[in-house]
Order: C-alpha cells, then structure tokens, then sequence
C-alpha cells in the first residue's frame, strides 16, 4: 500500500502547500513506517470548520498509537529478532488503517470544498 510517510511536520497558512505528492518509505521497518505516517498525520492542520472536531480527534488517536510502536521497536531491537507472524500480520493490517486515516486527513486539509460536500 502507498501512503504518506516523511516530509517536514511544518504547516504553512497555505492549505494545501503541505499536500506534495506521495513520499515513498524510506527503507525502514513496518514500525518506523508507521510512525512516520503518523507524525505526518498529525502535521496537517486547518481543517474545514465542518470536519474539524473529528479530524482532530482522529489525529490525536493516531497519536495515541507512537508510544506502542516505539515500544515494539525497542522490544524487537532488544530481541534482536523480529516477532512472531501474529505481531507482523497485525501492524500490516494496523498499517492498512494509518494510511487510510491518513488518506482521510489529507483528504479534509487539502481537498476541494466541492468534493466533501459529496
């Protein structure tokens, strides 16, 4: 799945000077792809006034979630083995989801006023 990861957490007064084209995965691990979605996620701002509460809501959710993965990270470094096929089979799916959100917040930033009204 493609999805956004990387790029500076800065938002500009534009509202979409943000919204570049899709950064690639920098080679890392499920779990730093993760996190780089989600501090992208979370650098979106200025949401239209109708999807604000819950943008910011889903935002913050996301959030919620870095402590964990860095958790995972630190476990798997400390194991120096990756996890089992249950761990990994729930972050791509968990991963699935990060970037449907993701999708969803870009989507409230930067898309056309006509287009959500849809």
């Amino acid at each position: 799945m493609e999805g956004e990861a990387g790029g500076s957490s800065s938002v500009s007064s534009s509202p979409c000077s943000s919204c570049g084209g899709a950064d690639g995965n920098g080679g890392g691990g499920v779990v730093e792809y993760l996190i780089g979605v989600i501090e992208k996620a979370g650098s979106y701002g200025g949401y239209r006034k109708t999807q604000r509460k819950e943008c910011l809501n889903l935002a913050r959710t996301l959030k919620l979630l870095v402590p964990l993965l860095e958790e995972i990270r630190e476990a798997r470094r400390a194991a120096d083995s990756p996890a089992g096929d249950g761990l990994d089979a729930a972050l791509v799916r968990l991963r699935q989801a990060v970037v449907a959100a993701n999708k969803l917040l870009k989507q409230c930033h930067c898309g056309s006023k006509i287009y959500l009204v849809r």
